[in-house]
């Protein structure tokens, strides 16, 4: 249903560039990435600029589009968050959400659909 990739990493300021590429070939609603809203009429392709972790004075200072909180040990080792989580609705109303595990294949992690739940 999408596809995700991390494409960028600011190692100075914490900033991961993530795209979205949305493949439903049906109509969804009500995108969100982890726990953050993006919006009701989901387009075919994000960027989005998202930080980990970081406190208010530092969101504030780096201006991400979204600092995820929801999970204090999401970035691994390497330095790259260890899922992505996209959930949306389909245009019945049910509820998806979708977990993208990360490997590494040679130096860059890839993110592959690990679990797809309706709820």
């Amino acid at each position: 249903m999408f596809v995700v990739g991390v494409e960028h990493y600011n190692k100075e300021t914490g900033v991961y560039i993530i795209n979205v590429d949305n493949h439903s070939p049906k109509p969804i609603s009500n995108l969100y990435i982890y726990d953050e809203f993006v919006e009701s009429s989901p387009r075919k392709h994000y960027s989005f600029e998202v930080t980990y972790n970081k406190t208010k004075e530092e969101e504030d200072r780096i201006k991400p589009e979204f600092n995820i909180t929801l999970d204090s040990e999401i970035i691994d080792e390497d330095g790259y968050p260890s899922y992505i989580q996209i959930l949306c609705d389909d245009r019945d109303g049910n509820g998806w959400s979708f977990d993208y595990n990360k490997v590494i294949n040679g130096e860059r992690p890839i993110y592959y659909l690990s679990d797809a739940k309706m709820y």
